[in-house]
């Protein structure tokens, strides 16, 4: 069968311009991709699908008039998923009568959907940016390596981090349709070393590939949501490390 990917976006305005861009690198991994936006969050395509347990992926977006009802799941040899994590989805009043985060909710929703969707060529395989796809945007914190790691927003900050993101950008001028193949070598490097150092402790480039269950780890029990974006995590698995390593032009971490 030909190589025929289905990609679900969140969003459609800025995951458009990136797929634009990251199509045109040297190291996309794709010969021919179709794009389909969800247009909400992935915790109501969750419920959605929980809801009726005869419909697919493939069915709710027929349902919903985004594919072609010609279509089956068999049309495509993959399927990817990018979204936000967006925790901030789902709240709950508290005693003092505040609306905070249900992060209890969040964390069992979302492990429940990195395990089902956790193969591309069956279900699809999910990949999150954390906390937003505007994770994606180089910011100040690129000059140097430390801060990079670290940067991340709070639960309680993270409705901000899209004008985060504006104000903090190392380039104001930035334009995500128009990102060059040597800013995706550097973003990509970048991101893969900050997962290995999130989970291990380790500055360098993962030796192996890390599932998504694997990033989430990271996130459960930390009060920080560190900055991720899910591209550089896709080429990662699709790629694996060593080859993906060699892939890359930009050396100065």
């Amino acid at each position: 069968m030909r190589e025929r990917v289905l990609v679900i976006f969140e969003g459609e305005k800025r995951e458009s311009e990136i797929w634009k861009s990251f199509s045109q690198n040297s190291f996309f991994p794709f010969s021919e991709s179709s794009q389909v936006v969800f247009g909400s969050d992935i915790y109501q395509l969750w419920s959605q699908l929980s809801k009726d347990k005869d419909i697919d992926l493939i069915g709710l977006l027929q349902e919903r008039g985004i594919l072609s009802k010609e279509l089956r799941r068999e049309s495509f040899s993959s399927v990817y998923l990018f979204f936000d994590y967006d925790p901030h989805s789902q709240m709950l009043i508290n005693q003092e009568g505040e609306r905070i985060i249900n992060r209890d909710l969040v964390e069992n929703l979302l492990l429940e959907m990195l395990r089902f969707f956790n193969n591309e060529t069956e279900n699809g395989k999910l990949f999150i940016s954390y906390p937003m796809v505007e994770a994606l945007r180089p910011c100040v914190c690129y000059n140097s390596k430390n801060d990079f790691l670290k940067c991340s927003v709070t639960y309680d900050k993270v409705n901000k981090y899209k004008q985060q993101s504006d104000s903090h950008a190392q380039d104001k001028k930035f334009t995500y349709s128009k990102i060059s193949n040597e800013q995706w070598s550097l973003i990509v490097q970048k991101h893969c070393v900050k997962i290995n150092y999130l989970l291990r402790q380790e500055e360098t480039f993962p030796l192996e590939k890390i599932s998504q269950e694997e990033v989430f780890s990271c996130y459960k029990s930390s009060n920080e949501i560190y900055s991720l974006s899910a591209f550089p995590l896709l080429l990662l698995d699709y790629y694996g490390a060593t080859t993906l390593l060699k892939l890359l032009k930009v050396n100065d971490l």
